[in-house]
């Protein structure tokens, strides 16, 4: 019998906390890897983990004032402020 690769639920992206000394960057990484094992998930309810997991800052008083309409546009602000933030 071989192993069985269970595809998460959306509720699993409700779970995901960006950590106390973790970097968007690296959260971003983290957050993209779980999305892409949850099947049929809604932009919005990605945009809203997403948004709900961040430490506040910067970037999360943006995407929530400025809310994103799809996934991949959420991933490329905050792929944008992820560079910015690296070169202050």
């Amino acid at each position: 019998m071989g192993s069985v690769q269970r595809r998460k639920s959306l509720a699993h992206l409700s779970n995901l906390k960006q950590e106390r000394n973790e970097s968007i960057k690296k959260y971003l990484a983290r957050f993209g890897k779980e999305v892409a094992q949850i099947e049929d998930a809604s932009d919005v309810a990605v945009i809203a983990a997403f948004t709900n997991g961040l430490q506040s800052g910067r970037l999360s008083f943006d995407l929530r004032r400025d809310r994103p309409k799809t996934y991949e546009e959420m991933m490329e602000i905050a792929g944008d402020y992820a560079l910015q933030k690296k070169k202050k």
